[in-house]
């Protein structure tokens, strides 16, 4: 039986909508709406659900305490080193040309930007205490110890009025501890529990360290050729027991706990004499009884950068 070139189409026109029993796609007006009914409700159903789901999970949360912290945390109660300057996150070499400032700009940038949440004009309307690196010194826990740049910096030549050094050839780099709640550092007592504790053979050749009081960076050149570009001296830190009373990062200003206003002290290492012209690989770690810088833990308190005077 042969059919009419136009009977395709028909057919197809039919399907879509059909006038004698009043179907679209196949389906009448009545399970249309059905299905459109039934839709609208689960939707909103599971929208409801999801809401809800979402409710109670922030239920369990609290704005102040984390809800996995100490070893239960992916850090495990060991805090990490951090660095700056770092304008580039996918490379940590530092690579300048002494007497020309577009070389260093974005390190000076980078560390002018991150000083300047301890300026004291953006201190205003904070609740902060000065705490003083002491024997006898004590801290409520629920404040913040005031981080004082020109004290700790003042009088160095790490300051953004003098290049933190670059326009000198001899650079600056700030030190910290990120972050880690609920954590409170136990310093060592004397450098030979320190050289014991995490057997070393030698005591760090730059070290910034006070018995009792700080948490110890030690900064040294990562392999042997590293190191013999290290000259003597060529290390200083900021602030230090010369100028300061103290060198390390203070242990009354821990632990962490969410504190309002709470900022993270910091250290200043300038390299004063290195040779140029050759990548440095520089390795600095913290030392505390506390700080893990061995075995699965190995890259906890520790930092690794390179530098580079053209």
């Amino acid at each position: 039986m042969a059919y009419g070139h136009d009977e395709k189409p028909n057919s197809t026109l039919r399907f879509i909508w059909n006038s004698d029993e009043l179907k679209f796609l196949g389906r009448s007006i009545d399970s249309w709406a059905l299905i459109t009914v039934y839709l609208i409700g689960l939707y909103l159903f599971l929208a409801a659900f999801v809401v809800a789901c979402i409710a109670v999970f922030y239920e369990t949360l609290d704005n102040t305490v984390p809800k996995w912290y100490g070893e239960d945390s992916l850090t495990m109660n060991n805090p990490g080193l951090g660095i700056r300057p770092l304008p580039q996150f996918d490379t940590t070499l530092i690579r300048f040309q002494q007497g020309k400032p577009s070389s260093y700009k974005p390190y000076t940038d980078h560390l002018e930007s991150y000083l300047m949440q301890y300026e004291n004009n953006l201190y205003q309307g904070r609740k902060l205490v000065e705490c003083s690196v002491s024997p006898l010194a004590v801290r409520p826990l629920e404040s913040t110890c005031r981080v004082d740049i020109d004290e700790m910096i003042g009088k160095s030549e790490c300051t953004k009025e003098k290049d933190f050094g670059y326009e000198d050839g001899q650079p600056c780099v700030l030190l910290k501890m990120n972050r880690v709640f609920g954590f409170s550092p136990q310093p060592y007592a004397s450098i030979d529990e320190l050289v014991q504790d995490n057997k070393l053979k030698t005591q760090p050749r730059f070290l910034a360290f006070t018995p009792n009081l700080t948490i110890a960076i030690g900064c040294e050149g990562e392999n042997p050729a590293d190191r013999e570009n290290i000259l003597d001296g060529g290390i200083v830190f900021y602030p230090n027991e010369q100028d300061n009373g103290y060198a390390g990062l203070p242990k009354i200003n821990y632990p962490f706990l969410n504190q309002e206003g709470f900022l993270s002290p910091f250290i200043m290492m300038k390299f004063k004499n290195f040779n140029r012209r050759v990548v440095i690989q520089i390795v600095c770690t913290m030392y505390a009884r506390n700080i893990v810088n061995s075995g699965k833990a190995q890259k906890h308190g520790i930092v690794k950068f390179e530098l580079l005077k053209d």
